[in-house]
């Protein structure tokens, strides 16, 4: 994958990517993107991963920077290098982080799934997104779980079809995901916090209190696809992730998923279209 004006040249340049050995870098790609490439979509081999996995974190940190400094800035040339630049190394990030067995755990495989997602809407790799996740589809919803695994699971397939929407069809399945956490909500959330201790309590209430403003940020955006409103809608996405931050708590792992999906989300947001979609064609 070549530059875009000079995009990749600029991101490589980031201290996180740059403090990398070259040619390590390069066999990294290579090798992510073959895997890309290839039918089936294998993991790259236990041997292979460690720089594979270095890189991903590099590029990942270096457009996250770049994010940061998007934020700050209005329309103009320099903001438009910053894009090209956040475009470019999510792509990369993208195949990188793809090329990488899933972990074992239920919770750091949905967060990966999210997280693919999320690169897959910036960087503008749907097709590849298409195939990877029909590789590696979301396990079943498990409702006699704790509350905490299911709302998690409905958060994720919740955002995996929004992200992959632009207008107002397509939303059946998020609109009854939506409704599920809600009625559920009361009876299984007090549940789960009565069976904990003070501390591991507090905890939860927080990771809860992140997921339910990823829930609700997900509810405003699939009502501005399908209703154009809230009318601004940039401001609503942005209060919930900026609230869904605060409750972090140093979960470092949560607070880069949340930065990710909030630029999927304005993605999604600034391409609204009000016809209906043709199935399988993704803009």
């Amino acid at each position: 994958m070549g530059s875009v004006y000079g995009a990749g040249d600029a991101l490589d340049l980031h201290w996180a990517v740059s403090a990398i050995d070259a040619e390590l870098r390069d066999a990294a790609i290579v090798r992510a993107e073959a895997v890309a490439g290839r039918a089936g979509w294998p993991s790259v081999h236990d041997t292979e991963r460690e720089p594979i996995e270095l890189l991903a974190g590099a590029y990942d940190l270096a457009v996250r920077d770049r994010l940061e400094m998007l934020a700050h800035l209005g329309a103009g040339e320099q903001a438009d290098e910053l894009q090209a630049q956040v475009e470019w190394g999510a792509a990369r990030a993208f195949a990188l982080h793809a090329a990488l067995s899933l972990p074992d755990d239920e919770a750091s495989r949905l967060f990966r799934v999210l997280h693919l997602a999320a690169l897959a809407a910036v960087s503008g790799r749907r097709a590849d997104w298409d195939r990877w996740v029909a590789e590696y589809p979301l396990p079943p919803i498990d409702l006699r779980a704790e509350w905490d695994a299911v709302l998690l699971r409905h958060v994720v397939e919740i955002w995996c079809e929004l992200l992959d929407r632009s207008g107002p069809s397509g939303l059946a399945r998020p609109m009854e995901l939506i409704a599920e956490l809600r009625e559920e909500r009361p009876r299984r959330e007090s549940d789960l916090l009565a069976a904990q201790d003070d501390a591991d309590g507090a905890r939860m209430r927080f990771y809860l209190f992140a997921l339910y403003h990823l829930a609700d940020a997900a509810t405003d955006l699939l009502l501005y696809l399908s209703h154009g409103r809230p009318t601004h809608i940039v401001l609503q996405l942005d209060a919930h992730f900026a609230l869904a931050n605060e409750a972090t708590s140093g979960d470092f792992r949560l607070a880069v998923l949340l930065g990710w999906v909030q630029a999927a989300a304005q993605r999604v947001a600034g391409r609204r279209t009000p016809q209906l979609e043709i199935p399988g064609v993704h803009v």
